[in-house]
């Protein structure tokens, strides 16, 4: 940082947030506000070091050498997540295994006119079984070279708990960006985990590219966070609009609900919530004309919908009738 002035703005943010925090979290901060004062912005500078990436090899000593790989922060992250949650899940599958010989082992000492052959019978099959001793850095290492070298980490099949193989367990990384960034006012702020900010463009496309994400509400003045809620509406409240609605709740639109967008009635970037009393189901071409012409709509108690066309005119489309059946009043005596 060469500018004089940005360097001693920087220096006096980061001294008065020490006094009051761990040097753990002062880390943190320092880090957000070499990026806030930074005369260049953080994709300029992540631009200029992502052509730097590479990979190398220092060996080490006692036939050991060092694989290296420089990478950007979400990519490492993401690998770093994958490795893990493999070799978690080899490790619960070495548990399970262990488990189930201790349990034939007791049945065994504990059956009915067991003769000595079948102790030794026993015994062999217990020797012959393998368990995995392996440390869990060990067992990542080994997970990310079985990758780099044979495509896929190596697990008997018969004891992958994993549907798909341990191959199916993808990367999760959670970033965190602020709405402004997504919409490209701002050009900072989003993180990886709290741990090492992303350049705005990899937080763009993570975002765009996610099944789901949340939105964390805070307070403006504190940051304290006041409330989250998820973008994507869920599986029950999907399954509760497919029977309310039936079809496109466009007046006069029948095409059917289980082909149509969960729309948000007030826009989710515009402060709307996933909740039902906020949700519709609007086929592709309508949810386009709601969000991209002068067609307005509100939702009204009990799922209808008041439409507005451009012309002013109103339009109001109740959920569609349900079939009732409603028991007669002259049952004949059984």
């Amino acid at each position: 940082m060469d500018d004089v002035g940005a360097r001693r703005a920087y220096e006096q943010a980061v001294l008065d947030h020490a006094h009051g925090t761990t040097a753990a979290r002062t880390r943190s901060f320092a880090q957000q506000q070499a990026d806030i004062h930074n005369p260049r912005t953080l994709q300029e500078r992540h631009d200029d070091a992502v052509r730097g990436r590479r990979i190398w090899v220092t060996d080490l000593a006692d036939g050991m050498s060092q694989l290296s790989l420089l990478t950007s922060t979400a990519i490492a992250h993401g690998i770093h997540d994958r490795a893990t949650r493999q070799a978690k899940l080899i490790k619960r599958v070495d548990a399970a295994a262990r488990r189930n010989a201790t349990s034939a082992s007791v049945e065994g000492d504990g059956g009915v006119g067991a003769s000595a052959g079948d102790d030794a019978s026993t015994d062999a099959a217990a020797d012959d079984t393998w368990f995995d001793e392996r440390t869990i850095d060990q067992t990542r290492a080994d997970v990310v070279v079985d990758m780099l070298l044979t495509g896929s980490p190596a697990i008997d099949p018969t004891l992958d708990a994993s549907p798909g193989g341990l191959g199916a367990i993808r990367a999760m990384v959670q970033v965190t960006v602020p709405v402004t960034t997504l919409t490209g006012v701002t050009t900072g702020g989003a993180e990886l985990d709290g741990l090492a900010p992303v350049d705005p463009e990899t937080a763009r496309r993570l975002a765009g590219d996610a099944p789901g994400w949340d939105r964390v509400m805070t307070d403006p003045v504190t940051g304290m966070v006041l409330t989250v809620d998820r973008y994507q509406a869920s599986a029950e409240q999907k399954r509760f609009l497919r029977a309310r609605d039936q079809h496109c709740r466009f007046p006069g639109c029948r095409r059917p609900a289980r082909s149509c967008d969960h729309d948000h009635t007030q826009d989710f970037a515009l402060g709307g919530l996933t909740e039902i009393c906020n949700l519709a189901c609007f086929c592709k071409r309508h949810h386009t004309l709601k969000h991209n012409t002068d067609w307005t709509v509100r939702q009204l108690p009990g799922g209808a919908l008041e439409w507005t066309s451009p012309a002013g005119a109103h339009y109001l489309e109740d959920p569609p009738a349900r079939v009732v059946f409603v028991p007669s009043a002259d049952l004949p005596p059984f």
